[in-house]
């Protein structure tokens, strides 16, 4: 995050600290074509016939679904429920790190961690699963 409105005294620190942070999005759809084209065995077992998509006895896909009934929350740690290995699905695994992240994110925006430390939280570069 970074302000739009430019530091008169700094300029030039304002300028590098928003370039510092933009962040160039590409996507190269020749990988895709190639994946459709020539499919890679372990990739399929891992992320097509593997799939364990929704696993209604989860930690966190039963907390979800009490506070999206309405049920508040008895004290509960939602650190244990968050770990890597605490939810077998893969939709129980999306939310627990979309918990992780929000985590990371907020450590980042209050000055807990850095940029580095971020980076590592938020599993970039790292595959979902090993094919």
């Amino acid at each position: 995050m970074h302000t739009f409105i430019p530091d008169d005294d700094h300029a030039e620190d304002w300028l590098d600290n928003a370039m510092a942070r933009h962040q160039r999005i590409t996507v190269d759809l020749r990988r895709y074509a190639e994946a459709m084209s020539n499919p890679d065995p372990g990739k399929v077992r891992c992320y097509i016939d593997g799939v364990n998509f929704y696993g209604p006895s989860d930690p966190i896909i039963v907390l979800a679904r009490r506070l999206r009934e309405g049920d508040a929350a008895e004290a509960v740690s939602i650190q244990a429920m968050v770990t890597r290995d605490a939810n077998a699905s893969r939709y129980g695994q999306a939310l627990a790190r979309g918990c992780r992240y929000a985590r990371a994110a907020n450590a980042f925006f209050t000055f807990g961690i850095g940029a580095d430390e971020l980076h590592g939280r938020l599993d970039i570069g790292k595959p979902e699963c090993e094919p």
